[in-house]
């Protein structure tokens, strides 16, 4: 059954969460069987879920940003593969592998459907689908579609510290937040493709202290005031997983 979580989860709980429903899964494998199959989706320049996993994969990673991608393989040193391409044009086997992650990137991509149906094709039967995206229904989700580029370089250096931001391999990226991506429609996407809701959370991850919350937490509430309630400050992120289903 799907676990609908409507409570506010940090980024910690959600990664303990999304390690729990993936090692319950692949953990068991026996000790003959092939590597599990990870493809990260616009791989960018860390692995968030090195220390997580309690079983043996292979990393896959696809970046169109080719200086991203070279500090990645550079510093990181955790891929045992690298794409350097467009997830949009892109091509994999069908049922290519058994885990397809993919964090911030497709809010960057317009027409973020067809990369959906591209995730279902090379997904094996069983495999799971993971979905990180600002939520279109909070306000910061709202401020991240509607403001310029620049704004959102602004906001990185300024209000969050991050003095690389907009450099060469480098977030933010130019962002569309592509209707496809929102979670009703990721939810008919489930519905239409043979595939489960099997985990929804939504993730808080806005600075916590300083001058940097005090003007986030302010905008935030300003833009959930003005659209009485529609656009909520509690929450910015979204984490949604689907399972293939076997058959």
């Amino acid at each position: 059954m799907p676990q609908h979580n409507q409570s506010v989860i940090s980024y910690e709980q959600a990664l303990t969460s999304l390690a729990a429903i993936l090692n319950d899964n692949f953990s068991q494998r026996s000790s003959g069987s092939s590597p599990v199959r990870i493809l990260e989706a616009g791989c960018g320049q860390c692995w968030i879920l090195r220390n997580e996993l309690k079983f043996p994969y292979h990393l896959t990673g696809v970046d169109l940003d080719h200086d991203a991608l070279a500090l990645r393989m550079s510093e990181q040193r955790d891929l045992h593969a690298a794409v350097h391409g467009d997830l949009l044009t892109v091509k994999f086997p069908d049922h290519s592998f058994d885990v397809i992650y993919c964090a911030f990137v497709l809010e960057h991509i317009s027409g973020a459907g067809k990369v959906l149906a591209s995730f279902r094709n090379w997904i094996s039967p069983g495999g799971f689908i993971v979905i990180t995206i600002p939520d279109r229904a909070s306000g910061f989700g709202l401020l991240t579609r509607l403001t310029p580029h620049w704004f959102h370089v602004f906001y990185y250096r300024i209000v969050l510290g991050i003095k690389s931001a907009g450099k060469p391999g480098y977030a933010p990226y130019r962002t569309y937040h592509d209707k496809a991506i929102s979670l009703r429609s990721l939810r008919e996407f489930a519905t239409n493709n043979g595939l489960e809701v099997r985990l929804e959370l939504l993730r808080r991850e806005l600075p916590e202290k300083g001058i940097a919350k005090l003007i986030v937490d302010s905008v935030l509430f300003a833009v959930h005031l003005l659209s009485f309630g529609i656009f909520t400050s509690a929450h910015n992120n979204l984490t949604v997983v689907f399972r293939k289903k076997s058959s």
